[in-house]
């Protein structure tokens, strides 16, 4: 019935067709864009693949470049080596120092895997050497030596090949001495083929065409510096012309850097990443054919095909014979099987998110699946996030002795299609940065036909378990060293005074080897006391009495001197149960003796302490350094103070000083805590009241400790009272030659008033000028005393002030406006003592007088400039300048008849001075004395 009514509901033939026309025609167009999708998304992903694998080969070649700098630099600059150098150098003859130069440096090369070591002198001839060869220095490696004595650090080579065709890099390193001086350089040799060419040649995955070029530009052509893949006999020589700039090793060496397609030496399409390697001349291209890159979308392509015409094949035949029949069955067994697969994936996810191992699954692409909480731990991803990244996004891991990233774990696994231990050392680079340790394994997830459809990945972390592993070794290496390089003699006896163990140390102090020691009866080695002391120790310390473990005796020497040794001991029990004593031995020999000088020392201290003519006081400072009590003062302070000694540990600083200058205390300790000594006066106040002036010395110290100072105060009460007397006596002083000043001006200023009268009654022109002039010279000179007698200082003149009047009483007296001649004043702060000042003030007066007279007639406008300063010489420099007419080219200033020129020559003469004239837009006038 059911069936009846569906075939009746059923559509006609047509409609078949037609529905199965559609679904082929939406196949189709599915497929084609599915394909274009497909070729693109293979594209990219190996673009993606080509940048990764050329970053991490420039970054393995940088550091790979750095490690050889470090090493050279490391090598070159220990103070063993360029001392062990620096002293053959001087003893060329011994052998024993240069086998052991040689062996240093053998066993350098061994470590960090060098072909050779060299060392060289500053010409470049080869001193040492570890391995025997060819004893000369390459034209490149010559020019990497220049550098590195020039500029005094660690250079790298070229990249080179000697005859035999073998590639090498020499690193550069000057060695220089303790006092500066440069003794040679260091060569250390690396062997391209044990790094350089296998890193370039290796490839993270399989490929028939990818390849790594290392180039640089050599003329007009790119020059190869490594075997090509599909050439042979290429390293180290000459490729294409720079003007074949569609090749991508041409475009590398131009400086193009990126992604390039192009064809290469082949012909053949390739994409290349170009970028140049940091730091030297070499460029990396690294490439891969465009077929290769093509062939797995076509396969996709390809399957994708077949895909579409079986389904358009088995949807037509579905829709001919019953589909809704299979169907019917089709959705029991899905429900079936997903009632099963649920129950096995919450089965499985139970398992999965409570072990502790973190757990990652992948499909065959490498992206993840599923991540259990502790991989989230330890990655920092969460799963939802995680879900559908490649797996290199989030497990990212690299070597932890290389730090070069770490094989793909899944194609590892799907090459190997068995369980695999991953690889030791093996570092997580988590989400936020943090390095983990991590221990992991890889295996294949089968399907029910035996097909591997993903990965899964097993990892914990071991930080814990290194730690502890560490600190174990740690722990091992300190005993030892703490016992092996101890101070004091370490040594193990049984319960028959027999040596089981004995350092270094301890076979010093005996005096013996250990041989002459392990296995000897302990009391060998005492005097006839001290073996007594010692057994009776021993004995009770076994009964288990109370006796001092630390306590001392004498040892006899192998050379027969006798020593004092401290003992300290202890009674335990070894691991097999027996009872042992372990000790430590002190030489106090020299303590001993020290001691005793020491108490005699305190003697002769004590002695001096009381001896001096000064008061000593010793106080401590607190943590804030305020003064506390004082711990010790000589006889004299206690004279000085009137307290006895036992008075005076009582008190502090501030009990003996007047009240008003106790704040000063404090702050005089705190600069002689910065400056550790300083000189001060304060006044000293007796036990009866009495002020005496005091100079105090103090000095900072520490004593057991603690912030200490010592003060030495000294009575300066008769050096008060002469210096008041002294002080009178130059105010005395002061006022009678500030009289002296004022008298010699107001005589000066009568003499100028004089000559004003006088030429009032004169009428011939030449003879006024001549009087007025004589006036203003005299002026100029009663000006510096008054400029004296009005200063604090009268042993020094402000001459900028002085000048500032001198030249505006001249534009007055000259009737000159300074609208129309500008005056500027640049003297500086100079201070001229009056030998000085008058000659300076009156050559102002003449040059001035001159340019205001002569240098702007009619309305001539201009400016004029008097300036002084001092050099680094410290000579002074005294310029007048003007703007306005030249002298005459006829006029000689140095020989000049006229009375001002004369004046001018005489007083530069005076001041021992020079005096130049230079005609620069106008006259300029310098006397520099």
């Amino acid at each position: 019935m059911f069936q009846t009514r569906l075939a009746e509901r059923a559509p006609g033939k047509k409609v078949w067709s037609f529905t199965f026309v559609f679904l082929a025609i939406i196949l189709l167009v599915g497929g084609y864009f599915l394909l274009r999708q497909e070729t693109r998304a293979t594209i990219q992903e190996q673009s993606r693949d080509l940048l990764v694998v050329a970053e991490l080969k420039v970054q393995g070649i940088k550091q790979w470049r750095q490690e050889r700098l470090n090493d050279a630099a490391n090598i070159a600059a220990s103070p063993l080596f360029s001392g062990a150098l620096s002293r053959w150098l001087g003893r060329p003859d011994d052998q024993e120092l240069k086998g052991d130069i040689v062996s240093r440096l053998a066993l350098a090369g061994r470590t960090y895997g060098y072909e050779n070591i060299f060392v060289v002198d500053t010409a470049g001839q080869i001193l040492l050497f570890v391995t025997a060869g060819t004893e000369v220095v390459s034209p490149e490696t010559g020019r990497a030596l220049e550098q590195a004595l020039d500029r005094k650090e660690t250079i790298l080579s070229e990249l080179q090949r000697n005859q035999s065709s073998h590639v090498f890099l020499d690193s550069v390193s000057p060695v220089i001495s303790r006092d500066g001086s440069v003794l040679g350089a260091l060569i250390l040799r690396s062997d391209a083929n044990l790094f350089l060419y296998p890193f370039l040649q290796s490839w993270p995955t399989p490929s028939p065409s990818a390849e790594t070029m290392l180039v640089r530009r050599q003329g007009e052509q790119v020059f190869y510096l490594n075997e090509l893949r599909h050439r042979s006999q290429t390293a180290f020589s000459h490729g294409p012309s720079l003007s074949q700039v569609s090749l991508p090793a041409v475009r590398a060496v131009l400086g193009q850097t990126g992604v390039f397609e192009g064809d290469d030496y082949r012909g053949i399409r390739v994409l290349a990443d170009i970028r140049p390697v940091p730091e030297s001349s070499w460029f990396l291209l690294t490439k891969i054919d465009a077929a290769e890159i093509l062939a797995e979308a076509r396969s996709r392509s390809a399957r994708t095909m077949v895909i579409l015409g079986l389904l358009m094949i088995i949807s037509g035949g579905l829709a001919f014979f019953g589909y809704r029949q299979k169907k019917i069955a089709y959705l029991r067994t899905l429900y079936r099987l997903e009632k099963m697969k649920r129950e096995t994936q919450e089965e499985f996810r139970t398992i999965l998110y409570s072990i502790g191992d973190a757990v990652i699954t992948t499909d065959r692409e490498g992206m993840i699946r599923v991540m259990n909480p502790m991989a989230e731990k330890l990655t920092g991803w969460k799963e939802n996030e995680a879900v559908g990244k490649p797996l290199n996004e989030v497990f990212h891991i690299i070597s932890e002795e290389t730090r070069a990233r770490a094989q793909d774990p899944v194609s590892h696994v799907l090459q190997m299609g068995t369980v695999v231990g991953l690889a030791n050392h093996t570092l997580l680079i988590s989400r936020d940065g943090q390095e983990i340790p991590i221990a992991d394994a890889g295996a294949p997830i089968r399907d029910e036909h035996g097909q591997i459809n993903g990965v899964v990945l097993v990892f914990r972390d071991q930080t814990r378990e290194r730690a502890a592993r560490q600190a174990l070794e740690e722990s091992e290496k300190r005993y030892r060293v703490v016992v092996e390089n101890a101070h004091s003699g370490v040594l193990i006896v049984d319960q028959d005074y027999r040596f089981e163990y004995v350092n270094e140390r301890l076979c010093e102090i005996l005096g013996r080897r250990q041989d002459e020691i392990v296995g000897h009866d302990f009391r060998e080695f005492l005097d006839e006391e001290s073996r007594a002391l010692v057994a009776d120790r021993y004995l009770r310390r076994q009964r288990g009495e109370d006796v001092p473990s630390r306590y001392e005796f004498n040892i006899i020497r192998k050379d027969g001197e006798k020593r004092r040794i401290e003992i300290s001991s202890a009674i335990v029990k070894d691991l097999q149960g027996r009872i042992i004593t372990v000790a430590q031995l002190l030489d106090i020999t020299e303590r001993k003796k020290a001691e005793e000088a020491l108490r005699a020392s305190e003697k002769k201290y004590r002695f001096l302490f009381n001896a001096g003519n000064d008061a000593i006081f010793v106080y401590r400072l607190t943590e804030d350094r305020r003064p506390a009590q004082f711990v010790e003062a000589n006889e004299l302070a206690c004279r000085l103070s009137g307290y006895t000694k036992e008075e005076l540990m009582e008190l502090t600083p501030f009990d003996l000083v007047v009240p008003e200058e106790r704040a000063a205390v404090n702050q005089s300790n705190l600069e002689i805590s910065q400056k550790k000594q300083r000189i001060f006066e304060r006044t000293f106040l007796t036990k009866d009241g009495r002020p005496i002036p005091c100079e105090f010395s103090s000095h900072f110290f520490e004593m057991n400790g603690q912030p200490t100072i010592l003060a030495i105060a000294r009575n300066i009460t008769e050096r008060k009272k002469a210096e008041e007397s002294l002080r009178a006596a130059l105010r005395e002083k002061d006022v009678m030659l500030k009289e002296i000043h004022h008298r010699v001006k107001n005589n000066l200023q009568v003499m100028a008033s004089l000559l004003r009268l006088q030429a009032a009654q004169l009428t011939e022109k030449k003879a006024r000028e001549a009087f007025r002039k004589s006036q203003t010279r005299i002026r100029s000179m009663a000006m510096i005393h008054e400029r004296l007698y009005q200063s604090g200082n009268l042993a020094s003149v402000d001459f900028a002030d002085y000048v500032e009047k001198l030249v505006t009483h001249l534009y007055v007296l000259y009737e000159v406006d300074q609208s129309r001649v500008h005056f500027r004043n640049e003297v500086g702060e100079i201070g001229l003592d009056i030998n000085q000042a008058i000659p300076c003030g009156l050559i102002v007066n003449e040059l001035v007088s001159n340019a205001l007279k002569y240098a702007f007639p009619g309305s001539k406008k201009g400016e004029l400039l008097v300036k002084m300063f001092r050099d680094e010489n410290g000579r002074i420099h005294l310029v007048v300048k003007d703007t306005g007419r030249a002298l005459p080219a006829r006029i000689d200033i140095h020989s000049s008849e006229t009375l001002g020129f004369q004046i001018i020559n005489d007083l530069t003469k005076q001041l021992n001075g020079t005096l130049e004239y230079r005609r620069d837009g106008g006259n300029e006038f310098e006397i520099t004395f």
